[in-house]
């Protein structure tokens, strides 16, 4: 017995007092320690620049800990701990989480999962990808050019590029350039094409175009496209004409929407073909291919999860479609009900042209 122990016992006088007296230190010790525990579990956050597996060790050796005291604690009381840590990078991965089926909901899932979804984020180096297409705007209404002296702009952008020009008359502008529509003779607030932008709707982002071959039977997913748009005519179940509407594509040009109506189609969903429409597509001939809005999808419920080399779009824990990567892009697979198949051939654009015309200038794959 230590001389610690020894502290605590030396003025029993019995072996029942002794043991009554030892019972009640080391009791309350071990208390103290499941309290301290605990308290350092819940407390426990994932901190910025701290690597995934150092984040998911330090927890599970928590969970050992408390059981060792004799505190069990379940997978699923950590699972919900570890979700919550997570920082707002990780968002649309808990949203696909708790659309997973309750059999792949296990610690050792979640754990492989995670280690995946961090080398993502690596590799794409920036926000995921729902972030990556809203652009925070700074309020520049306040903000001095210190060149020309004028508000909402910095120096950096100002227009004005001869110093020489300051103070000539405004219509002496040979010497400005709009960055809405990369003219020269005006800015961007006096844009003629901008003016109509109501009636426009927003640009789209086709993640990467390399050397794929567009085909008008194809639906590309697009998680930039702000509505469905279809090329083909001839696969409207119904439409209706529009007038006065165009999209804005990556290179700043518009082009026309002529229609919008209903596509009737079948989805592959891993283990059959589904019968389904989708409602709200815009016919825009001059495209040469076909496009899947993942933000029309999501705001109908659909979550989205990326696994390996497939797209999986769920709802209400079903896989209702999958999409395939081929190359740079992933393909929705649909059946037609009029079996149309679409010319090939038909391509009136170079690569180089598409590329600007489906994409912005960086690339986001």
């Amino acid at each position: 017995m230590t001389e610690e122990v020894m502290l605590h016992i030396i003025s029993c006088d019995t072996a029942a007092a002794m043991w009554r007296k030892l019972l009640s230190v080391y009791e309350q010790k071990s208390e103290t320690s499941i309290h301290i525990v605990q308290q350092r579990f819940f407390q426990f956050k994932f901190e910025e620049g701290t690597e995934m597996s150092v984040f998911l060790s330090k927890v599970h050796e928590m969970q050992n800990q408390l059981k060792q005291l004799g505190e069990n604690m379940s997978d699923k009381f950590v699972i919900t701990k570890v979700l919550m840590s997570l920082p707002e990078d990780y968002k649309h991965f808990i949203s696909a989480w708790e659309s997973a089926p309750d059999d792949k909901q296990t610690y050792d899932n979640l754990v492989a999962r995670l280690l995946i979804e961090e080398e993502r984020i690596k590799e794409k180096g920036g926000p995921t990808p729902s972030t990556a297409f809203v652009a925070k705007k700074v309020d520049k209404k306040s903000v001095k050019c210190y060149k020309c002296h004028r508000l909402g702009h910095y120096q950096s952008e100002c227009r004005y590029n001869n110093n020489n020009n300051f103070g000539n008359s405004k219509d002496n502008r040979s010497d400005l350039k709009c960055y809405f529509c990369n003219k020269p003779g005006h800015i961007k607030s006096q844009c003629r094409f901008k003016k109509g932008k109501e009636k426009e709707s927003n640009a789209f982002i086709v993640n990467s175009v390399f050397d794929e071959q567009l085909q008008k039977s194809q639906w590309l997913v697009d998680s930039g496209a702000s509505e469905h748009m279809c090329c083909d005519y001839k696969l409207f179940n119904s439409y209706s004409t529009v007038k006065d509407k165009s999209v804005i594509v990556g290179n700043g040009t518009k082009i026309n929407v002529k229609g919008c109506g209903q596509v009737a189609l079948q989805v592959w969903n891993g283990s059959e073909w589904i019968d389904t429409t989708i409602d709200n597509v815009l016919h825009v001939p001059e495209l040469k291919t076909n496009l899947f809005s993942v933000n029309c999808a999501t705001s109908r419920g659909y979550v989205i999860v990326t696994e390996e080399n497939k797209c999986k779009f769920y709802k209400q824990n079903k896989v209702m479609a999958i999409a395939e990567r081929r190359g740079s892009m992933y393909y929705l697979d649909f059946r037609y009900f009029n079996a149309y198949t679409a010319n090939l051939a038909d391509v009136c654009c170079d690569l180089r042209e598409w590329h600007e015309k489906l994409v912005h200038k960086t690339l986001f794959m």
